[in-house]
């Protein structure tokens, strides 16, 4: 086993005992029962979508490591090239979300400064 898929595998098994799912991308993982089992950065619970929906709109990897410090570098680019592997599958479904405003009213939360999201109602994971 390779020194990547020996820390994937000892990280695999968070303090909840939930299984993460690792992908091809060592930031990138996936978790039934969080954030609807989407691929996010680990540790920060930002799905790859939402980074998507950012990137698409020309917010820069500078402002959103600004905006969400809780992502490395590192963490913020392996996402970036993760929606670029899987691309058509992200813009279809960022596409059929209707656009933002619809998103915001279906998930009930706001934009706050610097484009943060502000979660109103509680929400599904």
């Amino acid at each position: 086993m390779n020194t990547y898929a020996t820390l994937t595998s000892q990280m695999a098994q968070t303090t909840q005992g939930t299984q993460e799912r690792a992908t091809e991308h060592p930031h990138v993982v996936q978790m039934p029962g969080m954030r609807g089992g989407r691929p996010h950065v680990r540790g920060t619970g930002l799905t790859i979508a939402l980074i998507a929906r950012f990137h698409r709109m020309g917010v820069s990897p500078d402002e959103l490591l600004t905006t969400y410090p809780q992502i490395s570098p590192a963490g913020l680019y392996d996402a970036l090239s993760y929606y670029h592997d899987h691309r058509d599958e992200f813009d279809q479904q960022i596409d059929g979300d209707g656009g933002l405003e619809q998103l915001q009213k279906r998930l009930g939360f706001s934009l706050g400064e610097k484009g943060r999201v502000i979660f109103s109602t509680p929400h599904a994971r």
